[in-house]
């Protein structure tokens, strides 16, 4: 048992250190990622709750779970990454070890945890000699903390395990079933749904199984789940749940399917089919098999941990599915691929171990290789920790004697020098009303925030769309990405979050160019667009003709009906957007509106075309009824540098 404790002290540790280094250096990429996660962090220092004051895209589980250890490193930008960093190694630590647990199914909780360590560092170790379907990255943050996000179901499990199995009486059972229920549901979009259904599922099999089910207490767990989920949200909300819902519910799901990238038809799942396609080109393959297996050994068995082993691979499943379907294809099935490989490796290793039981029927043998194993791998893991200190101790030295790197006290880390002019405009501009197109540095060196409840124009969506219209015209101060840092992302959002970037050329003008962004001021006159001639052709292919006066910017204002299925994807060409984003310069149309504006970009002076095409439906359902088209007024405005 000390051995075991040893090996899960020196796991910590190191997870510590290694997060810790992660922090010495601030993170200049602004967009998803690090400042996704620090900009939730730091609304709820400032005493901002969700719903209320902000509405934190990545969902009020996550943000809550890493907002103490973010308070504990200093609640600045280096925290945020500490935090992310750390949760991110416990997740895939707590994860493994559920697996661990129920394949091998031990005395001891400890053993499981200190199983699970080893395996993650052992995955983490042999990864880079794997073929790529069985490698996914479980140690690292990403883009939206998805493995964070993804571990709910294996808390939800480790509840039951350690808790819930051993309530005695029925209603007890229930109450707390219904109570993990309603705090699951405050997770995250993706994976909250389907743990909470499956595992009604699941609870009612159980309570199938102990011949405890009644149509009675099904009900009591549904109205008691339901109420103590309002109740918790009320709370998380400080009394602003119907906003925070409307957001996630009604803003979020319904416009991601349509704004987010990337716009070609294989980037959208339209049927089954497609599904199961996208299914296999991200590397589902073992995860499958192993879930088909998984399934066939509780109908063998019946025992409660392969159940629950499978259980979590299905909620994992599901909550890929739901993200895929619901908005565009990305690397969803992640989880669910490391849930596969895992319980795959695992269980390999559980087989070897039992025949090596029955070759030696000498059990003291077996004993004590297993002690002789426990005491190799805590021989391996003080000394990764002492090679992690070690390591961050010189990073810390190199990064304070590097010139070309300056400490930020109000950051809690290291920027390059190229930075210093930024930071110091920052520090010393006089406050006033303000927002960045994507919550970034400014705003974490100064800790402000926008007046609007969301940190990203792109996280503006549904109906906060038109609360942050409102509020950009009483903005002093702006700062926005710049397209020479991110030549992607730039011109994607200038195409999908025109409304935004309008105003902006013709009511503003640039004050400083930094490495990542660019700062803007008012203007005292706005700038004037000219109009010009504009028409439709309603027959054949959709097509709107524009009288460019010359090469430039413009802006065309659509009025148009789509009476066909609204799961598809309408797409204007405006030569403004790359490739990876959308496919050869195209801008994508809400299928379920009647109007769009949009910018194009025309490369010589005349007539110039702009066609309309669905992706995923028939174009004679689209009817272009009418257009308006004028030329932007700012040559340096529109490529935003």
């Amino acid at each position: 048992m000390a051995l075991r404790l040893v090996i899960i002290l020196c796991w910590f540790a190191w997870a510590v250190y290694r997060a810790l280094t992660q922090s010495i250096d601030v993170p200049t990429f602004h967009l998803d990622g690090a400042f996704q996660t620090a900009s939730a962090l730091y609304r709820l220092h400032a005493g901002q709750f969700p719903g209320r004051d902000f509405l934190p895209y990545l969902g009020i589980g996550p943000t809550f779970t890493l907002y103490p250890l973010f308070r504990m490193d200093g609640a600045d930008m280096a925290a945020a990454v500490f935090a992310a960093h750390l949760m991110v190694a416990v997740a895939a630590v707590a994860a493994t070890s559920l697996l661990w647990h129920l394949v091998w199914r031990p005395a001891r909780i400890a053993t499981s945890v200190a199983a699970g360590a080893c395996v993650v560092a052992t995955y983490l170790a042999v990864s880079p000699y794997l073929p790529s379907v069985l490698v996914v990255d479980v140690v690292t943050p990403g883009h939206s903390l998805r493995p964070v996000r993804s571990v709910l179901p294996y808390l939800v499990g480790w509840v039951w395990l350690i808790v819930l199995r051993y309530v005695p009486l029925a209603s007890r059972r229930l109450a707390m079933a219904a109570l993990i229920s309603a705090g699951s549901l405050l997770w995250s979009n993706d994976y909250a749904v389907p743990t909470v259904v499956l595992f009604a599922c699941f609870a009612g099999m159980e309570a199938w199984r102990r011949g405890e089910f009644t149509i009675g207490r099904a009900t009591r767990y549904a109205l008691l789940a339901g109420a103590a989920w309002m109740m918790l949200l009320t709370m998380a909300t400080l009394g602003h749940p119907v906003r925070f819902l409307q957001y996630n519910l009604l803003d979020v799901a319904g416009d991601q399917w349509f704004y987010f990238g990337g716009y070609r038809a294989v980037d959208r799942v339209f049927d089954v089919v497609q599904l199961c396609q996208v299914m296999l080109d991200q590397g589902c393959t073992v995860a499958l098999l192993v879930l088909a297996a998984t399934t066939g050994a509780v109908l063998v068995t019946r025992r409660i941990e392969h159940a629950l082993l499978a259980w979590i691979g299905f909620v994992l499943l599901a909550g890929a599915i739901l993200a895929t379907v619901g908005g565009h294809v990305s690397a969803y099935f992640e989880p669910f691929r490391y849930w596969g490989v895992a319980t795959a490796g695992i269980g390999a290793v559980r087989l070897c171990w039992l025949a090596i039981e029955w070759a030696v029927p000498d059990a003291r043998i077996t004993v004590q290789g297993a002690r002789l194993v426990t005491l190799g791998a805590c021989v391996l893991w003080v000394a990764s920790l002492a090679g992690a200190a070690a390591e961050r101790r010189m990073l810390r030295a190199e990064a304070a004697s590097d010139a070309r790197r300056f400490f930020v006290p109000e950051l809690g880390g290291y920027l390059r020098t190229e930075f210093r002019d930024y930071i110091t405009l920052a520090r010393t501009t006089p406050r006033g009303r303000e927002a960045e197109e994507y919550w970034g540095l400014w705003s974490a060196t100064r800790r402000t925030f926008p007046p609007w409840p969301v940190d990203a124009v792109m996280h503006a969506l549904g109906r906060t769309r038109q609360d942050v219209m409102q509020q950009l015209g009483q903005v002093d101060r702006i700062i926005t990405t710049r397209r020479a840092f991110a030549s992607g992302y730039q011109p994607w959002s200038l195409s999908q979050n025109y409304w935004f970037y309008a105003p902006l050329m013709s009511q503003w003008e640039q004050a400083f160019v930094a490495p990542t962004t660019v700062v803007w001021t008012r203007l005292p006159d706005a700038r004037t667009a000219s109009t010009v001639g504009c028409r439709v052709r309603t027959i054949g292919y959709p097509l709107v003709f524009m009288e460019a006066s010359a090469p430039g910017m413009y802006e065309v204002s659509l009025r148009y009906r789509y009476t066909g299925s609204r799961r598809v994807l309408l797409m204007a060409r405006n030569n403004v957007a790359l490739r990876y984003y959308a496919g050869e310069g195209y801008v994508s149309l809400d299928p379920r509106a009647e109007t769009g504006v949009f910018p194009v970009r025309v490369r010589a002076a005349g007539t110039t075309a702009v066609g309309v095409r669905v992706v995923g439906g028939r174009e004679k359902d689209l009817m272009i009824l009418s257009c308006d088209a004028r030329r932007l007024p700012a040559r340096d405005v529109v490529e935003l540098h």
